[in-house]
């Protein structure tokens, strides 16, 4: 992955879209299938402490907003 972390995990599949937010205010899509997620941040992306997820339903509701954990 030419040394870009990854964050990936699980979520329910009501979550058909998912974005993560940098601290520098960058916004990335995230690849979300059968209930799992993954994106790959940038080299430069150290502090994932502050990463903000979005997710969102199939119509496009909000359905969850917090730090990355």
């Amino acid at each position: 992955m030419d040394g870009r972390p990854l964050i990936a995990g699980t979520t329910s599949r009501e979550k058909a879209r998912m974005e993560i937010e940098l601290p520098d205010g960058a916004v990335l899509p995230a690849d979300v299938a059968n209930g799992t997620f993954a994106v790959l941040l940038p080299p430069e992306a150290t502090d994932s402490s502050r990463v903000v997820c979005r997710a969102y339903a199939a119509d496009g509701s909000l359905v969850y907003q917090g730090l990355f954990t």
